[in-house]
């Protein structure tokens, strides 16, 4: 048996929602580990659940912590000067 397509529409049952998060966001972070090592990329990621739980990767190619990502992004589109 091969794959379906599948809808892309909110899952309403809630226990089943869940579940799926869980799987996309651990795959999502597979994929962004594996560019990240195949790319030479620094790569940062948050993801928020629907319960508000914060999921982060950050790619430790470089030693970067998640704030050097967040602060190199805010420097780079010139936001950190307005900072201050």
């Amino acid at each position: 048996m091969g794959r379906r397509r599948v809808s892309i529409s909110r899952i309403e049952n809630r226990t089943t929602r869940q579940v799926t998060f869980a799987k996309r966001r651990v795959g999502l972070f597979k994929k962004t580990h594996e560019l990240s090592v195949l790319c030479d990329a620094q790569i940062g990621i948050m993801v928020f659940s629907s319960s508000g739980k914060l999921y982060e990767y950050c790619s430790d190619t470089s030693g970067y912590s998640f704030k050097s990502y967040i602060f190199n992004y805010l420097k780079v589109n010139n936001i950190a000067d307005n900072l201050s």
